[in-house]
């Protein structure tokens, strides 16, 4: 009996063949089987790939520049006059000013954010922005609560006027005390030799002391009242 001829199987389906072939048409240069099966994340093993490589080699659909790594065959050119490579070439600049002028638009903002980081970290800038918006939350609830209950809010123009208020009484009560220091300090210039700045604030704590008492007692006889207030 004559020997067996050896049965050859594929390794590989039309699939596979379709996706490798789509790949190098995609990325239109030379590679390996091996980087085939590795840049399609070994969805085809190497064998495979050379495989494939050599079944569409044979099927006229790509060709080999070397031994191992092949390219697709791409179509030619129709309009390869000098006014259209100048144009392509034209393009191509202007394609790479674009990409240069992006990429240091990039670095510029990287360099932004490093600065702003260094600053402030932006863990910290989440964690603040967390704890206003948890504040905020907060202060709606209470809101709501009492405007449940009928209580009137403040206006902003009520506020206003009573802050307005406050300034006025503290510009006053500025003045008076600049008042009061300036004749406390003409007192004690003219003071009897005995006696001393201290006495003199003694006198006048007793006489305030005095006063008070008097006042308070025409107020309780005013009023009808006994004992003290």
């Amino acid at each position: 009996m004559g020997a067996k001829k050896p049965r050859t199987e594929k390794l590989f389906s039309e699939d596979d063949a379709a996706l490798v072939l789509d790949y190098l048409r995609t990325e239109n240069r030379p590679y390996s089987a091996l980087d085939i099966s590795t840049n399609l994340h070994n969805k085809i093993s190497k064998t495979s790939a050379a495989k494939i490589l050599k079944e569409l080699q044979d099927r006229k659909q790509i060709e080999a520049r070397v031994s191992v790594v092949y390219h697709a065959l791409q179509e030619a050119i129709e309009d390869d006059s000098p006014e259209a490579a100048a144009t392509r070439d034209d393009a191509m600049r202007e394609l790479k000013d674009e990409l240069s002028q992006l990429k240091a638009r990039e670095k510029e903002l990287r360099q932004r954010l490093t600065e702003l980081s260094a600053i402030v970290p932006i863990n910290e800038l989440r964690k603040q922005v967390a704890l206003l918006e948890q504040e905020q939350q907060t202060s709606a609830r209470r809101l709501e609560m009492l405007q449940a209950e009928g209580i009137t809010l403040t206006s902003s123009e009520e506020i206003e006027q009573v802050e307005q208020e406050w300034r006025l009484w503290t510009r006053r009560l500025q003045t008076r005390i600049q008042i009061s220091r300036e004749l406390w300090a003409r007192c004690t210039e003219v003071l009897p030799e005995d006696t001393t700045v201290e006495d003199l604030k003694a006198s006048f704590v007793f006489k305030l002391s005095v006063g008070a008492k008097r006042l308070t007692g025409a107020v309780q006889d005013d009023l009808g009242l006994e004992g003290e207030l």
